[in-house]
């Protein structure tokens, strides 16, 4: 997932402080070819962070609207137990994958419908933001500086500080993979985000750099590092042309790539367009009517796993174009006292 959000009032937000950045080079793994150019010179975080804080401060145009979702993301004991509990589901349902020496993994993704040939490696397929990296602190500078919705030159700071945190639990998966990989299965991490490609000076993609950077130094003691490769990002570029490739935030063309070098077994994302193909530009009706359906509803909690996230994501869209603009109290309905009119009823995507 990418940045968004907004946030005012008085509960205390935490905001994280600066940080040199790490310039380590690390080697590249396919299918990302782009990500082997090693830049010598990046440019520092103090400069990349001056941009976004000598720009113009708008008034809030939604004030609240994100308040209990940050507070509650960065607050919270029950936000740490519901997304760590996601991860142990993960981390078992991994274990009894592979606890066989004669394993058939499954197909986690849509986009992989025939198993790939004998000796293909595997590959857990993650999101980024808000499913290994906690960027609640970026969504609360948004929001107490008044800033509008998504601001670019704030999200290209925060990135290049490398300061954002693990979300709970992640680490499990990572020392899990490392155990896997000790025990002779060749399986990895592969990651498409959103993070977007912008350049700066020879760097083509610094974002990619200071990802990977930020979560091997919060994974180090599991055994488990990521290489620059292992991380698609959007615009990213062409590792010929160097023009941007997947420019939209729809993933399916990402995964479709991977699916060429890798057997996808799991798949874990806090928006609904990390599993579904094509799925995030549609209203809440068509959402719920694709993901109700027996062939999505049987992937949840056996190849895909959902962490919580309240504060953006496309479900955000899906409102829009349902109710207008951020129109939220147009979205969700209440119940009726005794002889009062009807209100809206919400879309029910499936019964418990």
């Amino acid at each position: 997932m990418t940045h968004r959000g907004r946030i005012t009032g008085s509960i205390v937000i935490i905001i994280s402080g600066l940080a040199a950045c790490a310039t380590t080079t690390m080697p590249s793994l396919l299918p990302n070819a782009a990500a082997r150019v090693a830049i010598a010179d990046p440019v520092p975080a103090a400069q990349v962070c001056e941009r976004a804080r000598l720009r113009v401060r708008q008034p809030p145009t939604y004030p609240n609207a994100d308040l209990n979702a940050i507070a509650w993301t960065q607050t919270s004991v029950e936000y740490r137990a519901n997304a760590t509990s996601v991860f142990r589901a993960a981390v078992g349902r991994l274990d009894q994958i592979f606890a066989s020496p004669r394993h058939r993994p499954p197909l986690a993704a849509m986009e992989q419908p025939v198993a790939p040939p004998a000796g293909t490696p595997y590959a857990v397929l993650m999101d980024v933001d808000e499913t290994v990296l906690d960027n609640s602190t970026n969504q609360a500078l948004l929001n107490l500086e008044n800033a509008e919705d998504d601001n670019d030159d704030v999200w290209d700071c925060w990135s290049s500080l490398e300061q954002a945190q693990l979300v709970p639990g992640a680490r499990d998966m990572f020392a899990r993979l490392s155990e896997l990989r000790q025990r002779g299965i060749n399986i990895r991490a592969e990651f498409i985000s959103n993070r977007e490609c912008n350049p700066r000076g020879a760097d083509r993609c610094p974002q990619r750099r200071e990802t990977v950077n930020n979560i091997n130094r919060l994974i180090a003691d599991t055994g488990y590092q990521l290489e620059p490769g292992d991380v698609l990002m959007k615009s990213d570029p062409d590792p010929l042309t160097q023009a941007p490739r997947w420019a939209e935030g729809e993933k399916h063309a990402r995964r479709l790539e991977l699916a060429r070098h890798y057997h996808i077994v799991m798949m874990l994302g806090d928006d609904l367009g990390d599993f579904y193909p094509e799925i995030r530009a549609l209203p809440m009706a068509e959402r719920c009517a694709a993901t109700g359906a027996a062939e999505a509803q049987a992937r949840w909690g056996a190849t895909w796993f959902m962490l919580p996230n309240a504060m953006y994501g496309s479900w955000m869209g899906a409102i829009k174009t349902a109710a207008g603009p951020i129109r939220r109290n147009g979205a969700i309905a209440g119940f009726d006292y005794p002889g009062q009119p009807v209100t809206p009823q919400r879309p029910v995507c499936w019964k418990p």
